[in-house]
């Protein structure tokens, strides 16, 4: 990676780092020292470093002082607005869904899934995106063989905001590993943005949102918080004050963030 540093004739170098690489499922021991020792080298040799989360901030910062926390964000427009129908495969599913999109890998706690699941079986739970079965192969197809549990795939991101919409609760189940403590899911801001109750698993972003959400550490839980979600009115206070958050938390902002970093370190 570090190779093409300085061969582009580049006036500046800005290292954008949007995960912890590193704790990717799928990565022998060997592969994984050196990708850390690879982005260590990016890091130090960067002009700047820009990050999504203060777990990021922390481990980042260490190679170049010169590190920046830029959160993620959302389209406002194209979720706020959205005024569409149920996708067909959607709108087949019984009532309620409880929904999440995004990669299914092993990063989901599908422990906590295949209960609530079981639990509730008038419910359906479905995922959208994309699916990496490496070490969860096993989980993935215990939760395929329940009948109230749907992966309906890769969706055009133009639809995106239709599934979201439709949601009656927006979950984001992440396992408590070093991927999730890392991580800043561009869900929070769009399920925000879309006005529907959220419910996580008690990640650090999660525990950072300075909106409305509910976090739960077991399946129980789960359950309940999304039975309290699902007794919501349309236009409660707490989603009115999600998608104001998400109003003022947009790409146009963070273009704007980083391209004052940018002025700041060519002008140097």
């Amino acid at each position: 990676m570090h190779r093409f540093i300085g061969k582009m004739r580049e006036k500046l170098c800005i290292y954008h780092v949007v995960d912890e690489y590193t704790a990717y499922a799928g990565i022998d021991s060997i592969t994984r020292d050196w990708l850390r020792q690879q982005e260590q080298i990016v890091a130090r040799r960067a002009d700047a470093v820009v990050v999504v989360t203060p777990a990021l901030m922390e481990s980042k910062s260490l190679y170049n002082e010169r590190t920046y926390l830029i959160p993620n964000a959302v389209d406002f427009a194209a979720y706020a607005n959205a005024q569409e129908a149920a996708p067909e495969d959607l709108a087949a599913m019984e009532k309620p869904v409880i929904g999440f999109t995004g990669l299914v890998s092993v990063r989901l706690d599908f422990s906590l899934i295949q209960d609530a699941a079981e639990a509730r079986p008038g419910w359906s739970f479905v995922f959208v995106g994309a699916i990496n079965d490496t070490e969860c192969r096993d989980e993935l197809q215990a939760l395929e063989r329940l009948k109230n549990v749907h992966f309906l795939g890769v969706k055009p991101i133009g639809l995106m905001p239709a599934y979201l919409q439709h949601f009656d609760v927006c979950t984001i189940p992440y396992a408590a590993d070093d991927s999730a403590a890392n991580a800043s899911p561009l869900k929070l801001y769009e399920y925000s943005a879309v006005g529907r109750p959220i419910v996580t698993t008690n990640f650090a972003a999660a525990r950072a949102f300075p909106g409305h959400l509910r976090r739960v550490t077991t399946a129980a839980e789960f359950v309940h918080a999304c039975e309290e979600a699902l007794s919501l009115e349309i236009g409660a206070s707490e989603l009115v004050e999600n998608r104001s958050f998400a109003e003022q938390n947009t790409w146009d902002d963070r273009v704007d963030n980083i391209g004052d970093i940018m002025r700041k370190h060519i002008e140097q």
